[in-house]
């Protein structure tokens, strides 16, 4: 027993740390969550089209007219969603999902930008970038981007 403290003692003074080759702005968060989408554009819309394509979407999702898929990656930029369909690059979609963080759960209703579609051996990685995002928990509706959502602040301790 004594032993083995010593050798983790050892390995931990000889220990590096590895820094991943990571280059993105946004650093990906690996989670999985279903996900409703459906195409409303096949391109990238104007800043005046959005909310009438936010609006698309949900009648999409509110009329059957959606897929279901689930998210392999979240970050404050976009996400990247299985499909059993290849989805053109520029093509807008659609968006729901609840995120089930602690403190922040909430429902969202994404508008985004198809950016890449990836053959996989069951399908399809699809990689979406962030247009608009309405969060909202029961009664209480806000556009925010992602950053805002996951941006917690914890209590502040002070240590006097």
């Amino acid at each position: 027993m004594v032993d083995e403290q010593k050798n983790e003692e050892k390995e931990a003074k000889n220990a590096e740390l590895i820094i991943s080759g990571e280059r993105r702005i946004y650093p990906r968060i690996a989670l999985t969550v279903p996900v409703k989408y459906s195409i409303v554009k096949e391109a990238v819309p104007s800043e005046t089209e959005q909310d009438e394509l936010l609006q698309k979407g949900m009648e999409n999702i509110n009329s059957d007219k959606y897929n279901t898929t689930q998210t392999v990656n979240i970050s404050t930029g976009g996400l990247l969603i299985t499909t059993d369909d290849i989805i053109n690059p520029k093509t807008t979609l659609h968006l729901t999902m609840y995120i089930p963080l602690p403190g922040i759960a909430c429902n969202c209703s994404i508008l985004g930008e198809v950016v890449r579609c990836e053959k996989t051996e069951k399908g399809y990685n699809t990689g979406i970038k962030f247009i608009k995002i309405i969060h909202h928990n029961l009664n209480k509706y806000k556009y925010a981007t992602l950053k805002d959502i996951l941006n917690i602040d914890g209590p502040k301790f002070r240590m006097d």
